[in-house]
C-alpha cells in the first residue's frame, strides 16, 4: 500500500478525527518537558511528574474528546475507542522509557565512547535521533501527518544540540513545538465541536394542597 492511500483510506480519517482535539501532542509535550528537567537536573531515572501526564490521557479523551465528537462519529464501537486510548498510552510510555533510558539511564555508554572533538554532545544528537525515530514510527502507525513535523522538528533539534546547544534544549525544543501545535489545533477543534448543551434538570412535581 502507497503512503498516501495510508492516509487517505478509513482508519486514516477516523484516526485523524479521533485525534483532531490534539489531546496526545499536549500529553506528549507536557511528557517532555518533565523529562528536560530531569535532564537539567541529572537525575539518574524519570520522576513520577514526568509520567503523569501519560496517566492523564485517557480522562482527557473521556471527559473533553468524546462528549464533543459522540461515539457514532467514531464508528460506535466503545471498546475499539478505549482501545485506541490504550495503545497511544502504551506508545507514550514506551517511547519515554528508551528516551529516558539514553539520555538519564545512559544505555549507550555515550561517555566511555572516543567521540570526535567536533561532536562536544553526543547525547542531544542521540535524543534527537532517538525522537525522530519514535515520532516517524508513530506518524506511519496511527498514522498522523503533522507527527512526521515532530520527527523532523526532533531531528533538526538533536543536530542543533549535538554541535551549539546543551543536551536538554533539544527536548525544550521539541515540547514546546508540540504543546503549541497541540494547543492550536485543540482550540480549531473546541470551536469545530463546541460542548453539547447538557439537559436541563426536570422540575419537581408540584405538591398537591391538602
Amino acid at each position: 500500500m502507497s503512503k498516501n492511500n495510508i492516509f487517505q483510506s478509513q482508519k486514516a480519517q477516523t484516526m485523524l478525527l479521533y485525534h483532531s482535539d490534539g489531546a496526545l501532542d499536549i500529553v506528549a509535550g507536557a511528557v517532555l518537558l518533565n523529562l528536560g528537567l530531569d535532564v537539567i537536573n541529572q537525575v539518574p531515572t524519570t520522576s513520577l511528574f514526568t509520567w503523569i501526564p501519560i496517566l492523564l490521557l485517557t480522562s482527557i479523551k473521556r471527559r473533553f474528546m468524546l462528549p464533543r465528537l459522540g461515539l457514532q462519529a467514531l464508528g460506535g464501537d466503545e471498546k475499539r475507542v478505549n482501545s485506541w486510548t490504550i495503545q497511544s498510552t502504551v506508545g507514550l510510555a514506551v517511547a519515554l522509557l528508551l528516551i529516558s533510558l539514553l539520555l538519564l539511564g545512559d544505555v549507550l555508554k555515550l561517555q566511555e565512547l572516543a567521540l570526535p572533538a567536533w561532536l562536544p554532545n553526543p547525547y542531544g544528537l542521540a535524543f534527537g535521533l532517538a525522537g525522530a525515530l519514535c515520532l516517524f514510527i508513530g506518524a506511519w502507525l496511527i498514522p498522523l501527518r503533522r507527527f512526521f513535523i515532530y520527527a523532523a522538528v526532533s531531528l533538526a533539534a538533536g543536530l542543533l544540540s549535538g554541535f551549539l546547544l546543551p543536551s536538554y534544549a533539544a527536548v525544550f525544543l521539541l515540547a514546546a513545538v508540540m504543546v503549541g501545535l497541540g494547543v492550536r489545533v485543540m482550540l480549531a477543534f473546541m470551536r469545530r465541536y463546541p460542548e453539547p448543551e447538557k439537559p436541563a434538570d426536570p422540575k419537581p412535581p408540584l405538591k398537591k394542597r391538602k
